[in-house]
Parts: C-alpha cells; sequence; structure tokens
C-alpha cells in the first residue's frame, strides 16, 4: 500500500491570463512547472491553460476559490476589492530592483505573515510563488512626456489598484485593463499610452507603430506589480494532500518558485525614442508620487487592513 501511495501521481491544471508567448508564460510559468516535475519524480503532472482559456485575467483568483483550476497566475491589482494589501508593491520607491522587491514580497505572503493572514488566508487560498516584476514605464504613442503637462490628461492604462492611483496623481486619466487588452485598446484609440514592464512584451502586444515614446522614470519612483505563481484552494483536496506530506515535500514545491535562472534576450524596441528626467523635474514627480502612496497607507488603514504594517514591512 505505501509503495503504491508512493507512486501516485498528480495532474493540477494550471491557468494563465497571458498568452503562451508572453514572458510570463515562457520563463516563470514553464520553469515553475518544470522544476515542480523534477522535484517530484514526475508525479505532480500540469495541463497548462494559457491566454485565458479558462477564463478572463481578472477571474484567475476566482477559478481558484471555485475549482475550476487549482492553480493560477493571479495579478492582485486586478481584484483589489478581494486582495487590497498587496497594491504595497506597486507603489512608488518601494524597492530598487525587481530582485530587492521579490525577495521581501515573497517573505510577506509566508504563512505568519501580514499578507498571508490579513489577503489570502481570508480568500481561502495559499501563495506557493510571489514575485514582483521588473520596474514599469510610460510608453506613449501620440507624445513624448517630459514633464507632468505632457501627461497631464493622457489616458494611460493601469493594472488598478495603486497604479490607478499613482497615475491619477501625477495628472494623467487612469484606464484599468488587463494586459490581454492593451492592444486592442492602443489600436481603437482608448488609450495613449500605458504602464508596463518588459519591452519586449510592449512590441509583442502593440504594434511597432504604436510605440513611439517611453518615459524612464527616475529609480526613487519606479513601481512594481506582481504576480502570484500558483494559488491553491485552501481547502481542495489537492490542498489537503500538500498539506499532508513531510516539511521537506512541500518545500520542494514552494522551492521550484525561487530557483529560476534563465538569461533573458532583450530586443529593442524600433522607431521609439527614451527620455530621462532631469533632477530637478523628477522632484515635482516624487512629490506627487509621496501623495499618492500616503493616499494608499490611510485608505487602507481606513478599512482596517494594516496599510501602514504592509508599507513598512515591504519598505
Amino acid at each position: 500500500m505505501a509503495d503504491a501511495a508512493a507512486q501516485e501521481t498528480f495532474t493540477l491544471k494550471f491557468a494563465t491570463g497571458v498568452p503562451a508567448t508572453h514572458f510570463i508564460s515562457q520563463v516563470p510559468a514553464k520553469f515553475f512547472m518544470d522544476r515542480v516535475g523534477e522535484l517530484s519524480k514526475g508525479r505532480i503532472k500540469f495541463e497548462f491553460y494559457p491566454g485565458e482559456q479558462l477564463g478572463k485575467a481578472k477571474d484567475m483568483l476566482l477559478l481558484v476559490q471555485t475549482g475550476v483550476s487549482e492553480m493560477a497566475d493571479i495579478v492582485p491589482s486586478y481584484v483589489p476589492d478581494k486582495l487590497p494589501l498587496t497594491g504595497v508593491t506597486e507603489l512608488p520607491g518601494q524597492s530598487a530592483n525587481a530582485c530587492e522587491g521579490t525577495r521581501v514580497y515573497y517573505n510577506l505572503t509566508r504563512p505568519g505573515k501580514i499578507l498571508a493572514t490579513k489577503t489570502f488566508d481570508p480568500q481561502k487560498v495559499r501563495v506557493l510563488m510571489a514575485a514582483n516584476i521588473v520596474p514599469y514605464k510610460i510608453v506613449t504613442s501620440k507624445k513624448a512626456v517630459y514633464t507632468l503637462e505632457d501627461l497631464a490628461g493622457l489616458k494611460i492604462r493601469t493594472t488598478g489598484g495603486a497604479t490607478d492611483d499613482t497615475m491619477r496623481a501625477l495628472g494623467a486619466v487612469s484606464v484599468r485593463l488587463s494586459g490581454a487588452e492593451i492592444r486592442e485598446a492602443a489600436t481603437r484609440g482608448t488609450i495613449d499610452g500605458a504602464l508596463y514592464t518588459h519591452e519586449c512584451e510592449v512590441v509583442r502586444i502593440i504594434r511597432d507603430d504604436q510605440v513611439r515614446y517611453r518615459r524612464r522614470k527616475p529609480r526613487h519612483c519606479q513601481r512594481h506589480v506582481h504576480h502570484q505563481r500558483g494559488e491553491v484552494q485552501a481547502d481542495s483536496p489537492i490542498c489537503r494532500r500538500f498539506s499532508s506530506k513531510p516539511a521537506r515535500r512541500q518545500e520542494n514545491i514552494i522551492a521550484s518558485g525561487w530557483m529560476r535562472r534563465r538569461a533573458r534576450r532583450s530586443r529593442r524596441l524600433p522607431a521609439s525614442s527614451r527620455s530621462s528626467l532631469p533632477r530637478q523635474r523628477s522632484r515635482r514627480w516624487q512629490v506627487r508620487l509621496d501623495a499618492a502612496k500616503q493616499e494608499w497607507v490611510t485608505r487602507m488603514d481606513k478599512r482596517g487592513s494594516a496599510g501602514s504594517g504592509s508599507d513598512e514591512g515591504l519598505g
């Protein structure tokens, strides 16, 4: 009986809201699945459903909670009403780079930590991998952004949550869209630009002739968004099986989220120009960004969500 149980295999559905060609699918998701398969000696297998095959990007959390998919790539800012405190990683100046932000943010999602107890536990999901991705840039198509006045009134795509607060503080009009909706919005003229991360992915999503200008933000103004890689329904059979395994076996699965080692290829954006903020101008931007950050903290505290505590934990 013990030998039979040791050979039992499990197949998990893994859903994402981005296409199979997207960076998130190509690197983190693929590595995670491959690594789990390796550490489990082939006993854990995956059915991968990228590109919103099982549901819209904003519904990934719901897919896990209802058991449609055992795991999903969840962008918390798409559901700020359900995962409000996760917006702490999107606030200006929280970390100098994605690696630093990921290290601190991942720790905050561990059992017993503030984001686990205040945000994920009430939603009955378990965070297997949590990561910040690289800082956002302002990408525009109609005009370059050199000053706050240039940005004023432009319709800029955001993910919602804290990114929405930040763009409004800078004077832009925030348009909440998932990554999968950017291309159509840019084609129709619904947006004048977007906040996005990987330049190569901008080219994949928005046509080359629609990407003309990029605003490099000063380091202290950089913001990050994050993805929860693989949330598991807490009372589901697979989660009970996970919890029943020895601690070492559990750590093998969780560790796969940390052991990604793959060189990323870079792609230059054709026919686009970059601009950086001079120090004198950046001070004006920083005043606005600090105000957006404080507004978010105050709002979370009023909701009883311990916004100050999560901000201090990441900062």
